[in-house]
Parts: C-alpha cells; sequence; structure tokens
C-alpha cells in the first residue's frame, strides 16, 4: 500500500508536470489561430468562415487544465493530512508501546504470566493470533486468559478489522 504522503507527492509533481504541458500546447494553438486569423485578414475572407473561431479545442483545454488543478488540490490534501509513519514491531503490531507498566506481574500465575511475558517481550503489544502462535495455547485458553488479566486492569484489547491488538495498560 503506497503512504499517502507519497501519493500526493506523485499527484503534485504529475499535475505540475501536466499543467507545464497544457500550457506549452495551448501557447501552442494559441500561435497557429493567430496565424489563422492573420492570413484570413491579409486575404480579405470572411472571418465568420476563419476555422481558428469555429473550433472546441478550447473545452478540452479548460477540461484538462481542471483535471490538473483537481490532481494538485488531491495532492495537496494527502500531504497535509497523511499520518507519521510508525515502525511495525517485529510481530506485526503497528503501535510501539513502552514496556515499563504500572501492573505488578507477581500477582500472576502459570499461563497469565507467560502471556504477560511474551507481551513484555513485544514491546507490550502483540496481536491476539501472534499469542496464539507464540504461546501454543488454544483460542480458546488464550482468550480466557486475556479475560482474566484485562479484568485485572494488566491489558487491554483493541479492535483492528479483523483482529485483536492486545495491548500493555
Amino acid at each position: 500500500m503506497v503512504p499517502a504522503r507519497m501519493l500526493g507527492i506523485v499527484l503534485i509533481l504529475s499535475a505540475l508536470v501536466l499543467g507545464v504541458a497544457l500550457g506549452a500546447l495551448k501557447a501552442n494553438t494559441d500561435a497557429q489561430g493567430l496565424a489563422l486569423c492573420k492570413y484570413y485578414t491579409e486575404q480579405n475572407l470572411d472571418m465568420s468562415k476563419c476555422p481558428a473561431h469555429d473550433e472546441t479545442i478550447s473545452w478540452y483545454y479548460i477540461t484538462a487544465f481542471g483535471v490538473a488543478f483537481i490532481a494538485f488540490a488531491m495532492g495537496i490534501y494527502f500531504v497535509l493530512t497523511a499520518k507519521s509513519t510508525i515502525p511495525a514491531s517485529p510481530t506485526g503490531a503497528n503501535e510501539i508501546l513502552s514496556t515499563k507498566s504500572n501492573f505488578d506481574s507477581a500477582l500472576l500465575e502459570g499461563d497469565e504470566h507467560l502471556v504477560w511475558e511474551k507481551m513484555m517481550s513485544a514491546n507490550g503489544s502483540l496481536f491476539q493470533g501472534d499469542l496464539i502462535k507464540t504461546t501454543g495455547f488454544s483460542k480458546v485458553k488464550l482468550s480466557r486468559i486475556l479475560d482474566k488479566l484485562e479484568s485485572r486492569g494488566a491489558i487491554e484489547r483493541k479492535r483492528r478489522g479483523m483482529a485483536n491488538l492486545v495491548v500493555v495498560k
């Protein structure tokens, strides 16, 4: 997935290149129109039949400049609203937390202590699925252990799409 800031920069640069190219094309088209009008004037021809006055190409330019402006505006929006990227922990959790906790882990026994140690070694956050893999516990057993830890105020589960991120409080 492309970060929003990078997408914004690409949109801005693309819009600027498109704007410069359109400006050059428009200047060339205007020069050709001016030459046609000058020719019709010199030849004493009817100006209402001059092809420079009977074209719809200016609407194409207006539309193209509008698209370039919208792309530029979207790029500015993406650059200004992009959140800074937080490096992922080795377990895939997208939050970096302090491993210091006010919870007294001496109150924990057996499996609860094992889960606590796994959490602390992972910088205080792990996805619940990763905890299942690292502890070898079943989903049900781990869920019950996490329920106990959560009721004691040791951890908090945060919903992340279809997964739970378990965070040390």
